[in-house]
């Protein structure tokens, strides 16, 4: 799908913007990117599992759905027992 984004963007430009700026290198471009990540229940479950799984950091989760990041949520949660590796590296 990105290249027909790439070229109706392109189409776009040449309505949209003046030959001085094309050759400024001004484009237009579509972003897909909520497409792709989904909405809703669906967007939910996927950070969700990609959280637990530690595939992404519970603030990488929250900027994708549009909040701001959290001092206490940068590291990945490690699979198994859902803890962060330096708690989990710490002696009990």
């Amino acid at each position: 799908m990105s290249p027909l984004a790439a070229r109706v963007g392109d189409a776009v430009a040449l309505l949209m913007l003046s030959p001085e700026q094309r050759a400024a290198g001004l484009r237009v471009a579509i972003n897909l990117e909520s497409l792709v990540r989904g909405y809703g229940l669906e967007l939910s479950k996927a950070l969700r599992r990609y959280v637990l799984a530690g595939v992404l950091t519970r603030n990488e989760a929250r900027r994708a759905i549009g909040y701001p990041g959290r001092a206490d949520t940068e590291e990945p949660l490690v699979p198994v027992n859902e803890e962060t590796i330096s708690a989990m590296e710490k002696p009990k």
